[in-house]
């Protein structure tokens, strides 16, 4: 769920819909994503909604919902699509970044170049990397849940780690599986 500017309520739904819930309590259907599951959302800041269609891609569709901008695959440089089941997806200025599978991060650019990838090579863990939640805070600074590590891990806007926060060992935090900023 990412709310509107307007206040408005946009809810990835189990139906293979997105949905509007305004103010006023009107629900519209904005998206039909079948046969694709829509899970992470965000918006941009021209209110495009951008929808992680599961084991697809990233899609970027205008505010109204009536047109798919957009498809976003995350090309490396050789154009391999680095994107394939994205999960959660973040605005971060003008880069979106991607939690994908069970395994990475990845922040592309408004061309759908890769910047960068995060994965389990950056830092060494206990346990095999396991992405789940993501937000962006005031800095651009990405936090990332590690659900198998018990962790937060903070990153640049770069994906450069800056450090791994509120371990289970610090704060008792086990099995995190979202995160919001403000």
């Amino acid at each position: 769920m990412v709310i509107s500017r307007s206040g408005d309520m946009i809810l990835a739904c189990h139906d293979n819909k997105v949905r509007r819930l305004s103010v006023g309590g009107r629900v519209v259907t904005l998206i039909n994503t079948k046969p694709y599951r829509p899970e992470g959302m965000c918006l941009t800041d021209s209110d495009e909604v951008v929808v992680c269609l599961r084991g697809r891609e990233v899609a970027v569709y205008s505010p109204d919902g009536r047109s798919k901008l957009r498809e976003i695959r995350g090309e490396d440089s050789q154009g391999t699509p680095q994107i394939s089941d994205p999960y959660r997806v973040v605005c971060n200025g003008k880069d979106l970044c991607v939690v994908d599978g069970d395994s990475n991060v990845v922040c592309v650019d408004e061309s759908d170049n890769v910047r960068w990838i995060y994965d389990d090579k950056q830092v060494k863990l206990m346990k095999k990397f396991y992405p789940l939640g993501i937000c962006v805070d005031k800095y651009h600074h990405l936090l990332v849940t590690d659900y198998n590590n018990h962790c937060v891990h903070y990153l640049n806007r770069e994906g450069e780690l800056i450090q791994v926060i509120l371990t289970q060992e610090q704060t008792g935090l086990r099995w995190p599986w979202g995160i919001m900023c403000r």
